[in-house]
């Protein structure tokens, strides 16, 4: 249950738009063109740590782990739906390596092209010559496409009307709640929970037009499954807090951007023991991570797989 607790963003397309900084600036990010390539480069650090203690305080026992993903590849859009969501995409992976502790795997994808189908509402992954990848390293993907982690859309934090550099707005929590709630793992207060959003500044240069966003949220825990579907009441002050950084295009016209993320979830249950005693459990997730987009060439590699189909 500890996995990619909201440490980054899935940027979605919007169309381009004008924008006059005098006026305010109505933030834009750049739909992929079919055909186009982008390179995203990502790394998080995972730390999370459960303790449980007895009903005096006591340590009964106190886990802590944390691990270090790195993912690099080359996407590539092949084909939009309808709707306007991408149906058909292409990836080749340059990296895609978990390492815990002083141990460094490579997931199965890792040095290889991966193709991403939208079939009716879910996504399947497949190798460039159709082979499925192993349960567990498909749940990685399956994760990010299929709503199956608590990752905020990007759709649902910006401002959605044109704003004045150096402005804060109030984020519409609604849609970022939805987000993190979606996995079951957690119900939350949305009366109390709050979001703020600043355009820090903005690059004027004749250019693109680049600006740096910041937003600090923070999401009210009531209740934590800790073991299985069932949640249980979480102890006063349990909550989820979140400050991102995003250094990116802004009028929609360039994919490039680097974001920066922190988290922290942290949130007790109460735990009856014997005797009838209380325990606690605590449970702490921490999260940074980077993320750097920028537009690309396809590799050689990428296109041959797709011919060789």
């Amino acid at each position: 249950m500890h996995r990619h607790l909201l440490a980054g963003l899935v940027v979605c397309g919007f169309v381009a738009a004008p924008v006059c900084a005098a006026e305010g600036v109505e933030i834009r990010v750049k739909s992929p063109a079919i055909g186009e390539t982008i390179r995203i480069d990502k790394q998080e650090t995972r730390t999370t740590r459960t303790t449980i203690t007895d009903a005096l305080g006591r340590k009964i026992d106190d886990k802590v782990e944390r691990v270090v993903e790195t993912l690099v590849y080359c996407e590539t859009l092949l084909k939009r739906s309808a709707d306007g969501k991408p149906q058909r995409i292409r990836r080749h992976y340059e990296k895609a390596q978990l390492k815990t502790g002083n141990t460094t795997r490579n997931y199965a994808f890792h040095a290889m092209d991966v193709v991403i189908q939208r079939d009716g509402e879910r996504y399947t992954f497949t190798t460039a010559d159709g082979a499925a990848f192993p349960g567990a390293d498909a749940a990685i993907l399956d994760c990010e496409f299929n709503n199956r982690d608590e990752k905020f859309r990007l759709e649902h934090l910006l401002p959605g009307k044109p704003v004045k550099i150096g402005a804060e707005w109030s984020v519409n929590m609604d849609g970022a709640i939805k987000d993190f709630v979606r996995t079951g793992r957690f119900s939350v207060d949305p009366a109390w929970a709050t979001g703020k959003g600043h355009l820090h500044t903005t690059t004027p240069s004749g250019g693109p037009l680049f600006g740096q966003i910041l937003y600090r949220m923070e999401i009210p825990i009531l209740e934590m499954a800790v073991s299985g579907p069932m949640r249980s009441a979480a102890t006063p002050g349990s909550k989820a807090t979140f400050e991102l950084t995003l250094d990116m295009c802004i009028d929609g016209s360039n994919p490039s951007a680097t974001i920066l993320g922190t988290s922290e979830v942290k949130a007790g249950v109460n735990l009856l023991q014997a005797g009838s005693a209380t325990g606690r459990l605590t449970f702490v997730h921490k999260c940074d991570s980077k993320e750097v987009r920028k537009a690309a060439k396809e590799p050689e590699l990428a296109r041959t797989s797709l011919l060789a189909r």
